[in-house]
C-alpha cells in the first residue's frame, strides 16, 4: 500500500514538473515570436534567425533573470524609444526589468 502510494505520488510530481516547466517554456517562446513577428520583423535576419537570435538573449540572461537595471539616458527620439519599446522587449524575453529614464 504505502510502495503504491509513493509511486503514485512521483508520478503526480513528475507530471507537475514537467507541465510548469512547460508551461514557463511556453511563455518565453511567446514571448520570443511576439516580438520576432512584431516589432523585429523588419530585419535583414529571416523569421527563424531572429527567432534564435532572441533565444540566445533568453539563455544568456538565465543567471540574470529577476533583476533590475536603471537607465538613464537624454531625451533624443532613440533613447525614447529604448525606453518605451526596447525595455519591454527585454524583460519580455530575458525576465530582467529595466527602468530607463529620460532626462
Amino acid at each position: 500500500m504505502i510502495k503504491t502510494l509513493k509511486t503514485i505520488f512521483a508520478v503526480a510530481v513528475s507530471f507537475s514538473i514537467v507541465t510548469i516547466s512547460s508551461a514557463f517554456a511556453d511563455g518565453h517562446m511567446a514571448a520570443i515570436k511576439k516580438w520576432s513577428n512584431g516589432e523585429f520583423s523588419l530585419s535583414v535576419l529571416s523569421a527563424n534567425d531572429r527567432e534564435k537570435e532572441l533565444e540566445w538573449f533568453h539563455n544568456a540572461a538565465k543567471p540574470f533573470k529577476g533583476m533590475s537595471l536603471k537607465v538613464v539616458s537624454e531625451g533624443i527620439p532613440t533613447h525614447v524609444y529604448e525606453s518605451k519599446t526596447l525595455t519591454k522587449a527585454f524583460e519580455d524575453i530575458t525576465g530582467i526589468k529595466v527602468q530607463h529614464q529620460i532626462i
